[in-house]
């Protein structure tokens, strides 16, 4: 009975022990994996911002021949091709931008500013270039909010980047007329 008994304690302790070392070493490759993970992310985000910053020069040497041409006199066909590559030239230049700027906010290298004011009346104001990107469509926007003249702590910046982001897709998915 004795030799069982502490047979039994044996296992007991023994398999105790090991499920222990077990946890620790999930617990150790969990970390590990998540380490990895980061490491990876990390990569990425820096490597989209290299191929970001990297089109942005061809892009620009593109554009510089298309503002020259603009200067020049050409027929109205002429002048609409040149007006589209323009136009998509700069929309690419601001789908750049939208990229560098989620890695920088993705990374945390994205600086916070607040600043006191009338997001309203920012809102408002960085909504009227949108107006001839509307009238295309033929839709209507307007800004509608409920403006008591309150000043009150906000960062421009990011409301600035929500509207370009926001404005665009509402008006890209939202059915002609």
């Amino acid at each position: 009975i004795y030799i069982l008994l502490m047979a039994a304690i044996a296992y007991i302790i023994s398999s105790t022990y090991n499920r222990r070392r077990q946890a620790q070493e999930d617990v150790r490759i969990a970390k590990m994996e998540k380490e990895q993970l980061k490491q990876l992310n990390q990569a990425k985000f820096d490597f989209f911002t290299t191929v970001s910053h990297e089109l942005k020069t061809p892009l620009s040497l593109i554009m510089a021949p298309l503002k020259v041409l603009n200067k020049q006199e050409m027929d109205n066909d002429s002048r609409k091709n040149l007006d589209i590559a323009i136009k998509n030239t700069k929309k690419i230049e601001g789908l750049i931008n939208q990229l560098v700027t989620f890695n920088k906010i993705e990374t945390d290298k994205f600086p916070f500013y607040v600043q006191k004011g009338n997001p309203l009346e920012f809102i408002r104001r960085n909504a009227i270039p949108f107006h001839e990107l509307v009238k295309e469509k033929q839709l209507t926007l307007s800004v509608d909010c409920e403006n008591n003249g309150e000043d009150v702590w906000f960062s421009p910046s990011y409301v600035e980047k929500i509207l370009n982001n926001l404005i665009p897709n509402a008006i890209k998915f939202s059915p002609k007329g």
